[in-house]
């Protein structure tokens, strides 16, 4: 990373609550597609043909139903917290996307836009897109796991809704592969936040998240030496992991 002084984003429980999402939903959503019959038949056969894709579908998805309930009952101020900073625009946030998108275009001839959030707002989009169309995948596929068979209307309606909210996730998985990889431009280095030690360099923080590294800065004295790394709580290189996924 060479010299340069990094901030603590995600501390390694947040890191690895992320790969399990990540490695549930990827199943859901390839078992799914599955059972759509939108993978080719080939491929199908490979792994265990529409019967299996049907088995690991309801599997999975109990066991993932089950588990974000449990995390949101066992840690609500977690939740709350993320809710809290996904959720939490300002006007000034409506004209954020077009001033980077200048910036990101341009950006010897302007400056990274300035918002205050923990998640800049097309991020919070993004996840609010994720958090929902999970929820509406959780809630549609309880009803078609339980739900009895006479009521047509209601399956009908769920699978509609399963449908939809699969379509939406898809696309903010997407968008969200996109941005976090690392590969555009303005977000190179922003991988190493969850896939490598959980820091990002101030520089890139600034740029990304300039409300957050600002209040960083404020409540932390940096030091020169890039050892002496700044956590979310405001530690130095201690590896200590920030209150939450804020």
């Amino acid at each position: 990373m060479t010299g340069e002084q990094t901030l603590l984003r995600h501390g390694h429980d947040t890191r690895l609550m992320h790969w399990a999402v990540a490695a549930a939903v990827i199943a859901l959503v390839v078992s799914g597609l599955g059972l759509a019959g939108l993978i080719p038949d080939p491929v199908t056969s490979l792994l265990g043909g529409h019967l299996w894709f049907d088995t690991m579908h309801r599997l999975f998805g109990l066991i993932f139903s089950a588990a974000l309930v449990l995390v949101s009952l066992l840690v609500p101020g977690r939740t709350l917290g993320l809710l809290g900073d996904v959720s939490d625009f300002r006007r000034s946030d409506v004209r954020w996307p077009l001033a980077f998108l200048r910036f990101s275009l341009h950006p010897q001839r302007s400056r990274p836009p300035h918002h205050d959030g923990r998640f800049d707002p097309v991020q919070r989009v993004v996840f609010l897109g994720l958090g929902g169309s999970l929820v509406l995948l959780v809630a549609s596929g309880i009803v078609l796991y339980f739900a009895p068979t006479y009521s047509r209307l209601v399956l009908a309606w769920a699978v509609r809704v399963h449908i939809s909210a699969t379509a939406v996730l898809i696309v903010c998985v997407c968008i969200h592969i996109l941005a976090g990889s690392g590969l555009l431009p303005t977000h190179r280095g922003v991988a190493r936040a969850m896939f490598g030690n959980g820091r990002v360099r101030l520089s890139l923080a600034r740029r990304l998240w300039p409300g957050w590294a600002r209040r960083q800065a404020t409540d932390c004295d940096f030091a020169p030496n890039p050892s002496a790394e700044v956590g979310d709580s405001g530690e130095r290189a201690s590896g200590a992991a920030p209150s939450g996924p804020r």
